[in-house]
């Protein structure tokens, strides 16, 4: 009697095993926010989510000064090898979706002030990395200008940011600019939207005018005048607004907290504007 209950006790252990084991290839249950991989540095990241890390190494050599050969080493093997006539590549891994079982690696070769030459996009599964996806300026939001863009973050419903360096508009000289994008079908999309945010860094950025000029309460014809720009005054910026036939206008707040809508197109406002590394 006492046999019979061991041998059923071990046959419900084994069944729970079983069940443990074929239910292992599971994602967090959050997205993994964006990380930048170096170079020649070894990572331990499950790339396939089936519960064992892989060994992931990325290097870049030169060929000569204006072509680099990037190469990724998974588990001591190359799964990908591409050379480029470019400055540098970069590598960025997260998890856009936490329900696809797999995480998202993006290798994007730029040129030089950052500039981006195209993206790969690519996933590790059945111990292959996956070409998904390859990204170029084109693929951005319409009358959007994406030369040069880095990683942002990661929410939860599959959308990511791609953070752009003046996208469009010359009135605010350098600024990021938050631009959404979204996983869809395994492909990533720009998402549809005409008012963007920049981003904390940009809008904490203080401007001194140049010279006197209007601000308006909407980017509509014959707005009414939002509030008055003087010479010396000082404002800040936050939004960006484009409109279907490609339209800049960027949003400002005076000292008194008061917006006011500006054409994008404009120069010579201010005194200086930013420059981002």
């Amino acid at each position: 009697m006492v046999l019979k209950k061991q041998i059923i006790c071990m046959v419900v252990i084994l069944a729970l095993l079983s069940c443990v084991a074929s239910s292992s290839k599971v994602s967090a249950s959050t997205p993994r926010q964006f990380k930048e991989m170096e170079f020649e540095k070894v990572y331990n990241e499950d790339l396939d989510c089936d519960g064992k890390d892989e060994k992931v190494v990325c290097k870049q050599t030169d060929v000569d000064d204006n072509n680099k050969t990037l190469t990724v080493y998974i588990n001591d093997k190359i799964v990908f090898e591409k050379t480029l006539k470019c400055q540098y590549f970069t590598i960025n891994l997260g998890d856009i979706n936490a329900d696809d079982n797999v995480q998202d690696l993006f290798i994007t070769a730029r040129d030089y002030s950052a500039v981006c030459l195209k993206t790969y996009y690519l996933q590790y599964r059945d111990s292959k990395l996956k070409l998904n996806q390859t990204i170029k300026r084109i693929d951005g939001p319409q009358n959007l200008n994406m030369a040069i863009y880095f990683f942002g973050d990661i929410s939860d419903d599959a959308s990511f940011q791609l953070i752009a360096n003046r996208p469009i508009g010359d009135a605010i000289g350098d600024y990021e600019c938050i631009i959404p994008y979204k996983l869809i079908n395994g492909k990533i999309a720009a998402v549809k939207s005409n008012t963007y945010n920049l981003t904390s860094d940009s809008k904490k950025y203080v401007y001194k005018a140049k010279k006197k000029f209007v601000t308006y309460k909407s980017t509509s014809t014959g707005a009414a005048v939002a509030f008055k720009v003087n010479s010396g005054d000082k404002v800040r910026a936050d939004k960006v607004y484009v409109s279907s036939k490609g339209k800049c206008y960027i949003r400002i707040i005076n000292s008194k907290n008061v917006k006011g809508w500006i054409e994008g197109s404009q120069d010579d406002l201010f005194v200086k504007g930013p420059i981002w590394d």
